[in-house]
């Protein structure tokens, strides 16, 4: 289960109990993007929209939602008496035959034999050699110029929270984290813009982390980090120093050099612009502390017996070594498309309306101007939020930030 996306569910649930059916609507849209598809959690979503969307009164939502839960919900087959028996009927035949006993037995032996030779094999490489062979690997080099530039200066924005303490009687100290989302260059000297909701995404992360952790003790606030690739020497530690009231849109600083960072387009933005964007789709996970009964998930369990194994030989444990996240994690998903509908107003906002495929870990990131590379927006979210458009994807125009960003950029 995601636990954003069940936070999301709960908050949605308090606010429809409190009477806020439209902040309750919003929280369930959200979840709705994060929860898993086909789970139980979704389909707990979904009834939930159905419910909150009839009560408002919005009727081609609620026609939306009660469709997905129909395509969600197993479909019963009653069978007949006379089936089932004609069914028996046929099974036991089969089972008398003597050429069937002597197929089953046969079969029986292959699988006994093929699992020993399986098991014995298994047994020569234990799990942590296994693990071992993968951080190994190396991440993906960029291959192509428009590649290397996106790789340089489209970084996975990660925050994590720091503990201290000691360990079997030494002093150690270990990253516990979770990936956000998106965020990109726009400045030789390490100005960065991601999404407001990434940044603060903080929250909901210091919420849930536990006090302690493998006997060490929770210090300080959580912090930010930009990762370029899979190696430490590729992370580039940040803070925050702008997050818009008025907009989804927040300003980092590394201290990265950026060689050739993204330019900013304020220029007017066309239908059929051929588009591209840039980010991390499905990269937001949640490292889980404790949840309501006191027991604790088995993510954090696991992430618990990973750090209790490096930490007999390490003094630090950076995130990632106990997120043991796969170095493909590290390279950026580059997908193309069109500007669909450009300043599109949603809110009081202006976005443009993109085809381009992205996900959850999109956010924050570059939506550009596929021959130049110029950013022509900031992917803030998906069709899932807005049903009536759906398979559709936004980005915040640029012009709308222009006096917000001249401090910064200038």
């Amino acid at each position: 289960m995601n636990r954003n996306a069940d936070l999301l569910y709960r908050q949605a649930k308090q606010a429809l109990d409190a009477g806020r059916p439209r902040q309750a609507l919003d929280l369930l849209r959200r979840a709705k993007v994060l929860a898993p598809s086909g789970g139980p959690l979704t389909v707990a979503i979904l009834e939930a929209l159905l419910e909150t969307s009839s009560l408002i009164g919005h009727v081609r939502e609620t026609d939306i939602w009660k469709r997905q839960l129909e395509l969600l919900r197993p479909v019963r087959t009653v069978r007949s008496p006379s089936d089932a028996t004609k069914g028996r009927d046929w099974t036991l035949r089969f089972i008398r035959s003597k050429r069937t006993v002597i197929l089953l037995v046969s079969c029986v032996s292959v699988f006994v034999l093929v699992w020993v030779g399986y098991s014995t094999l298994l047994s020569k490489s234990s799990h942590s050699d296994l693990a071992a062979v993968a951080q190994s690997q190396p991440s993906r080099q960029p291959v192509s110029p428009v590649e290397k530039r996106l790789a340089e200066n489209v970084g996975l924005v990660v925050l994590y929270q720091e503990y201290l303490g000691h360990f079997n009687g030494e002093e150690r100290s270990l990253e516990l984290g979770m990936t956000a989302g998106t965020a990109f260059a726009v400045s030789n000297h390490g100005l960065m813009l991601t999404n407001r909701h990434v940044t603060q995404a903080r929250i909901e992360l210091d919420a849930s982390m536990p006090p302690e952790f493998v006997g060490l003790k929770k210090q300080g606030e959580i912090k930010l980090l930009v990762c370029f690739g899979k190696s430490q020497d590729r992370y580039c530690r940040a803070r925050i120093l702008h997050e818009s009231v008025d907009f989804d849109m927040a300003v980092i600083k590394t201290d990265q050099h950026f060689e050739d960072p993204l330019e900013l387009c304020m220029d007017t933005v066309t239908k059929l612009q051929p588009v591209v964007a840039c980010g991390y789709p499905g990269a937001v996970t949640l490292i889980e502390g404790a949840s309501n009964n006191g027991h604790q998930p088995a993510r954090i369990r696991t992430h618990a017996e990973r750090a209790k194994s490096l930490l007999k030989s390490k003094k630090h444990i950076a995130w990632a070594e106990i997120a043991d996240l796969a170095p493909s994690w590290y390279d950026s998903v580059v997908t193309k498309g069109i500007v669909c509908g450009p300043d599109r107003v949603v809110g009081g906002k202006s976005f443009h309306l993109f085809d381009a495929k992205v996900a959850g870990g999109n956010s924050g990131g570059p939506l550009l101007e596929e021959e130049t590379l110029t950013v022509i927006g900031i992917v803030t979210m998906g069709g899932a939020y807005l049903p009536e458009f759906s398979g559709y994807n936004y980005a915040l125009a640029l012009p709308q930030l222009r006096e917000e960003l001249a401090g910064f950029l200038d």
